[in-house]
Formats: structure tokens, C-alpha cells, sequence
């Protein structure tokens, strides 16, 4: 039961979506109205697949195997992920108020992570001399090999 209304709503939420575009469209310039439409068709586009995939599927319209099942969850679940994953990048490039504050988040990363400007990183390196051949290997990757054979 939950799907069914899951659907339902999703269903409102695309009719209110349309209707809020319609009205932008006519009191601002035509770029803006198409953006809010990819906005909207990327997000609630994705979620309203799968919840109808899952809805199909508990009303049992279409009689599948359960390897037919997985394939088009699957399927579904790229819609979900990708309506999940462009909300950011779509919010950076639409809103200048996120742009900032995504630039500060990523700012605090890099603080966080201690990141070099510089790139330039130090391996301490061991060299091994054999009679095939000369071997460098770094002393961190020796040493975990040498406890896991141990």
C-alpha cells in the first residue's frame, strides 16, 4: 500500500511541477523555464520510474520471471541513481547560494584531508640487490608483505 501511495504523490508532485512551470514560464525569460523543467523531469523523473517499476510489479499487471524482475529493477535503479546523484551538480550550477556553500564544504575537505598545494609526496625507497634483476619497492609495501607472510 505504501508504494501505491508513493506513486501517487510522485504523480501529484510532476502535476504540480508542470503547473509551477507553466505559470514561470509565463512571468520569466525562456531559459529559465527550461532548466526548471530538466530539473524537474531529472529528479522527480527518476524516482516516479522506480516507484511506478515497484508499484507494476506489487499490482502483478505483468506476470514476470523472477530474472525478469531483477533486470528491470536494475534497470529502474539507474533512473533512481541518477535522479539521486545530478541533484547536486544541478543545484551548483543553477543556485549561487549553493555554489558557495558547496565551495566552502569542499574547502573544509581539503583542510580536513591536509591536502599539498605542491603534489610533491616522499617514498622512502628500499633497494634490493638480486641477481636477475634490481628491484625498488617502497618500504611500506615490504614491510606489509613481510607481515602477511609471516
Amino acid at each position: 500500500m505504501l508504494y501505491y501511495s508513493n506513486v501517487c504523490i510522485m504523480f501529484i508532485a510532476i502535476i504540480v511541477y508542470l503547473i509551477v512551470g507553466i505559470l514561470i514560464k509565463f512571468k520569466t525569460e525562456l531559459k529559465n523555464v527550461f532548466i526548471f523543467i530538466f530539473n524537474c523531469f531529472v529528479n522527480i523523473g527518476g524516482y516516479f520510474i522506480c516507484s511506478l517499476f515497484i508499484a507494476l510489479l506489487l499490482l502483478s499487471i505483468v506476470e514476470l520471471t523472477p530474472v525478469n524482475i531483477w533486470v528491470f529493477s536494475n534497470i529502474t535503479a539507474i533512473f533512481l541513481n541518477i535522479a539521486a546523484a545530478s541533484i547536486g551538480p544541478i543545484l551548483y550550477f543553477n543556485s549561487g547560494e549553493y555554489r558557495i556553500a558547496f565551495k566552502r564544504a569542499f574547502d573544509d575537505v581539503k583542510k580536513l584531508l591536509k591536502l599539498n598545494k605542491s603534489g610533491v609526496s616522499t617514498v622512502n625507497v628500499v633497494i634490493h640487490n638480486n641477481q636477475k634483476e634490481m628491484k625498488i619497492t617502497p618500504r611500506s609495501v615490504r614491510s606489509a608483505f613481510l607481515h602477511v607472510s609471516n
